[in-house]
């Protein structure tokens, strides 16, 4: 009997939904390990105990789901919404999946031991936990977190009230290794083409024996050597930056001192290298050089810079140390300000963020409805 078309069509529904049940079979197998806390993420040949932080790179990366993929795609898009609407809610949402989401709220008013519980319930009480404890009881939870690997023992964190700036040193000027103090940083919007521009500048400099860093958008080589020749002569303390852009990307200069709180000098303000007044200007507490890179301490800054230092023997696993620490700050500050539900699964009291269950619920009830429409969304998908 010849194959028709309709047949064709009606077999590729037939198959489909079929795969698309095993897909969800699959899930939900999947998802009671994780909510067990039996799942290992194996690493060079290292298991690794999966925690709630671990939720979308196990998800993603799971062996079981290679052939589900309609499946995997939706779910891994419900579980990515969850994390972008409220940090932590795709744990509630998966367990929701497979129990009752039964959550005792424990106050809005949440204490410091709730907050370290939920911290817990998502990175587990190891090194990840006492690490972002540490970096939230030092700095609060508005921070800069920089990764980098390093030749240690262990994992460990600096803490500087610093920030980087987006620049590099002129090129002819070179680079060069100092910390700066009581530094005044001068952004220009434009490119400085003749010493006589900046004359008032390089007087002030010399006169009062204080350093400057000046940024712009280029000089001129006769400008760069001549600032060079007298910071070589301790003359003058005038250092040179060149603003870092993109190819694609015009910087916007007013935008960018305002938002580190430099003086700017442009023709659109009237304000000028020959009407400024230099020793008005609030000085930085340090400005640090290394190399071609600008980093600014400001006197009135609550802003840190925390330096996750990740030892060259966990190169492999850097990935996952980095989204746990991320993870585990996101949730902490929703914890924080959100309060503290309590939710029973497997046995297990896990601590949650108040508004990452309603999130998760409200993901529930969109999940259900386009599963129950599971014949609709597999022939969308096969077209």
């Amino acid at each position: 009997m010849p194959t028709t078309d309709s047949t064709k069509d009606f077999t590729k529904i037939v198959y489909g939904k079929q795969q698309f049940l095993e897909g969800e079979r699959k899930n939900i197998a999947l998802a009671k390990s994780f909510v067990s806390n039996k799942l290992f993420i194996n690493y060079s040949g290292k298991a690794i105990q999966a925690v709630p932080a671990d939720v979308l790179r196990l998800f993603s990366q799971a062996k079981t789901m290679a052939n589900a993929h309609l499946y995997h795609s939706l779910f891994l898009n419900f579980v990515l919404n969850a994390e972008r609407r409220s940090p932590g809610s795709s744990l509630p949402f998966i367990i929701s999946l497979i129990s009752d989401l039964s959550a005792t709220q424990i106050g809005n008013r949440v204490s410091e031991e709730l907050v370290w519980k939920t911290l817990q319930t998502y990175v587990g009480n190891g090194t990840i936990f006492k690490l972002v404890k540490e970096v939230i009881e030092k700095t609060g939870f508005e921070q800069k977190l920089v990764f980098s690997m390093q030749n240690r023992d262990d994992i460990d964190i600096d803490i500087q009230s610093s920030e980087d700036v987006e620049c590099d040193i002129d090129l002819i000027f070179g680079e060069t290794h100092v910390n700066l103090s009581q530094a005044i940083v001068i952004c220009f919007d434009g490119i400085i083409e003749t010493v006589s521009e900046i004359d008032s500048l390089l007087a002030w400099s010399h006169e009062n024996c204080r350093p400057v860093v000046l940024l712009s958008r280029g000089y001129m080589p006769d400008v760069s050597n001549t600032m060079k020749k007298n910071y070589k002569l301790k003359k003058t303390w005038v250092l040179p930056f060149v603003y870092r852009t993109k190819e694609t990307t015009s910087i916007d200069m007013s935008e960018f001192s305002r938002n580190h709180g430099f003086s700017m000098v442009s023709t659109d303000t009237g304000v000028r290298f020959s009407n400024l007044s230099y020793s008005d200007i609030d000085p930085v507490k340090k400005a640090m050089i290394d190399g071609t890179n600008l980093s600014i301490e400001a006197l009135s800054s609550n802003k840190k810079t925390v330096y996750v230092h990740i030892p060259e023997r966990l190169k492999a696993t850097a990935g996952i140390i980095e989204d746990r620490i991320k993870c585990g700050m996101l949730v902490t500050k929703a914890a924080a300000k959100f309060g503290v539900c309590k939710v029973k699964a497997s046995g297990i009291d896990r601590f949650v963020p108040n508004n990452s269950i309603l999130n998760a619920k409200k993901l529930k009830s969109s999940w259900k409805n386009m599963i129950e429409n599971t014949g609709c969304t597999v022939l969308i998908g096969l077209d």
